[in-house]
């Protein structure tokens, strides 16, 4: 090798080094930064536990206080009840029997230690009791606290660094190439890349109001669990316009009845014959017994037809909330994806009581579709703004958890409480499909649940019906599904489910 050659090697070497060090630099300072963001993430997380847990902790060590400052106050009420029986014992041992001027004195001092004797005996058992209360508070609760923060931090942790990543497909359903996703490639082959998912999970506890909330504002593409809040409204509506309607009816009626009624009255003076001109001597009205039969055929009068009490009578432009009417199946009302009516055929009829029960059990995509062409949005919309959901008001196809368990919330208020269509929604929502995360992670406990799963997404948010019922919402853009997707969420759902019942038990 000659000279030359080596010194126009070391040159482009240097050249080289002098260009790329930039980019080294560069790249060391994304990657410092990366680093600092996760640390700093997961200081904040850390610091959200710790100071949830020292807030629960604050709060008990107020309660053992007063636990405490009751028992010193029922010692010194039994301390109080023994001074006075000594000075009774000592009064009495103190006075000679020849100076008690009735013998009922005494008497009636030794009841009163008796029933002193029975106050001490009846304080000291209590204070005994509310020490073993102290002791075992001492020795459970706070144990469960750590425990609590101990299942919270396990959950932060699945959410954070166990979920299963997430393939990218290189190319489409065509054949193009796919550009490599923005966030960071974890690994990759030659169908896939890899990345982290985006996760989100909700969980309130309905009766002490306390929530976890991981990335709950997070928006995703919502997929069928928008159909579930969807129908809630439009059952809502469904009953107020039946209640209009049963109204109506009654009213109409009665207007009906009456005027019947008055065509029946007959003016009395038609009726009315002057009294000598009615009367006849009895002789001649006496017949025997089976001449003054009248045959049956004689008096038989044709019956009045008997009014029928119509169920429902809608207002004019309102009969589309008759959901005993008709729809009829057709071409142009075809929906690929999830449902049975597109696997019919087209002239099928369905009444729409049946879409509705199809939307949510079926996550029929027709049936919903003819859903929304009929009833529309504007009404939707009203009702995301009473409840306060904005991510679906801004995007009927956008979703975030903690909006989500406001409708669970919504929901298990109508099925306690409407006496029409409550019961309906809720039987349908403990047999929607699709049971492979969040009732089989929380079985044998009964839930109401809805799912999505769709591009970008793969959901499932429910009503758990416990023995102290709560909401859980879980999000995830893992849309290709399957049985490694679904062991991870059914874990995480099970933890949820420890740590609720840990505060119970």
């Amino acid at each position: 090798m000659s000279a030359a050659f080596r010194l126009h090697k070391k040159r482009t070497m240097k050249k080289f080094f002098r260009s790329a060090l930039p980019l080294l630099l560069l790249l060391l300072l994304l990657v410092a930064g990366g680093m600092a963001v996760h640390f700093y993430r997961q200081h904040q997380m850390t610091s959200d536990v710790l100071d949830r847990t020292e807030k629960e902790l604050k709060a008990e060590r107020e309660e053992l206080s007063r636990m405490q400052a009751h028992l010193a106050e029922m010692q010194g009420e039994r301390d109080s009840i023994l001074e006075e029986l000594k000075a009774l014992e000592n009064r009495m041992n103190g006075v000679e029997e020849d100076a008690l001027l009735l013998e009922g004195e005494r008497e009636e001092l030794a009841e009163q230690i008796k029933l002193l004797r029975v106050a001490i005996t009846e304080k000291e058992s209590a204070i005994a009791a509310l020490e073993k209360d102290i002791d075992h508070y001492n020795e459970v609760y706070f144990s469960d606290v750590r425990g609590q923060a101990a299942l919270y931090d396990q959950i932060i942790t699945a959410l954070e660094k166990e979920a299963p990543l997430k393939r990218i497909a290189k190319v489409d359903k065509d054949g193009n190439p796919v550009a490599p996703p923005d966030c960071e490639i974890l690994s990759e082959d030659e169908t896939y890349y890899y990345v982290y998912p985006n996760l989100s999970l909700y969980y309130a506890d309905l009766e002490q109001g306390y929530c976890l909330n991981y990335r709950g504002d997070e928006v995703f593409f919502s997929a069928s669990l928008i159909k579930a809040p969807y129908i809630h409204w439009l059952l809502e509506e469904v009953s107020r316009e039946e209640e209009i309607a049963r109204a109506n009816a009654e009213a109409a009626y009665a207007a009906e009845s009456e005027a019947a009624a008055e065509e029946t009255i007959i003016p009395v003076e038609e009726t009315t014959a002057p009294v000598e001109e009615t009367t006849a001597p009895v002789e001649e009205t006496t017949a025997p017994a089976d001449e003054m039969i009248t045959p049956v055929d004689e008096i038989t009068a044709e019956p009045e037809a008997e009014q029928t009490r119509p169920e429902f009578l809608f207002d004019p432009g309102k009969e589309i909330y008759d959901l005993s009417r008709t729809f009829v199946y057709t071409e142009e009302s075809f929906k690929e994806g999830s449902g049975s009516i597109q696997h019919g055929e087209f002239g099928d009829e369905y009444t729409y009581r049946e879409l509705i029960e199809l939307a949510i059990l079926k996550s029929d995509n027709v049936a919903f579709g003819e859903l929304r062409r009929v009833f529309g949005y504007s009404g939707f919309y009203r009702f995301n703004t009473r409840l306060g959901v904005n991510s679906v008001r801004n995007n009927f196809n956008s979703i975030t958890a903690a909006d989500m368990a406001i409708y669970l919330r919504a929901m298990h208020s109508f099925i306690e409480e409407n006496e029409a269509y409550g019961p309906i929604f809720g039987d349908l929502l403990r047999r929607s499909t699709h049971i492979v995360m969040i009732p089989y992670a929380v079985s044998p406990t009964p839930s109401g649940h809805k799912y999505g799963w769709d591009k970008d997404a793969y959901h499932d948010a429910a009503i758990v019906y416990d023995k102290h019922p709560y909401l859980l919402v879980v999000l995830t853009d893992l849309d290709h599904g399957g049985t490694e997707v679904d062991t991870y969420i059914r874990r995480v759902v099970g933890l949820v489910n420890k740590m609720h019942k840990q505060f119970y038990s």
